[in-house]
């Protein structure tokens, strides 16, 4: 299947403006604007901002629950789940819980990113970072002081213009039925989290590990 999408900077879909501590302000969800190979509009939703975003941009954090590699394998319904989950370089699985096949995008935003259509390139990208117990907000258990935090966050690559779907290329082991876009850079000038929030929330770093 190849994908194609609308390139209009305006937009009258039905918004659904995301109000969350983990991601920028201006974000919205509505139907994605990709179309299947047959021409027809796709009914799952995407990611779209209200503002104009620049390259180097903090986007939001991933959010979900965070797994081991182990106990992630033995998760009932993994099936469903691998579509929205990712992993990061230390080995820990972070995924949003499903609701009906898919992610609560109130709780969950950045997993409503969709890929790039053939022929295209993303605009964001995912970066990893490792905060310590000091940048986090309170609440966190003191008896983990000494250990650095996992969080996934997406970024901008490229501008990405007023009511543009936000897209990101999930990787090329991602078990996709169709073919899509090309993978962007990372920008040099990327934003950097603990400069933008006071203290990193909770949700965004895995206070709470299943093993």
């Amino acid at each position: 299947m190849n994908l194609i999408s609308s390139e209009s900077d305006e937009s009258e879909d039905e918004q659904n403006e995301i109000s969350h501590e983990c991601v920028r302000d201006g974000l919205y969800v509505a139907q994605t604007r990709l179309y299947d190979e047959d021409g027809r509009l796709h009914d799952f939703l995407g990611l779209f901002t209200k503002r104009k975003i620049k390259a180097g941009d903090f986007i939001g954090f991933y959010t979900g629950e965070w797994y081991t590699e182990r106990a992630y394998a033995r998760l009932r319904g993994r099936a469903a789940r691998d579509a929205y989950a990712i992993s990061s370089s230390s080995g820990l699985v972070l995924s949003p819980p499903l609701s009906r096949g898919r992610p609560n995008y109130r709780h969950y935003p950045i997993s409503m990113a969709n890929e790039p259509p053939t022929y295209s390139m993303a605009n964001a990208i995912l970066r990893e970072y490792q905060f310590n117990f000091d940048e986090l907000e309170d609440g966190m258990d003191e008896v983990r002081f000494d250990e650095d935090f996992d969080a996934i966050a997406l970024v901008a690559c490229r501008d990405i213009g007023r009511n543009r779907e936000i897209m990101w290329f999930y990787g090329s082991s991602y078990p996709r039925p169709y073919t899509v876009g090309k993978q962007c850079k990372m920008p040099q000038n990327a934003e950097d989290p603990s400069q933008l929030f006071q203290y990193i929330p909770l949700s965004a770093v895995p206070t709470n590990i299943h093993r």
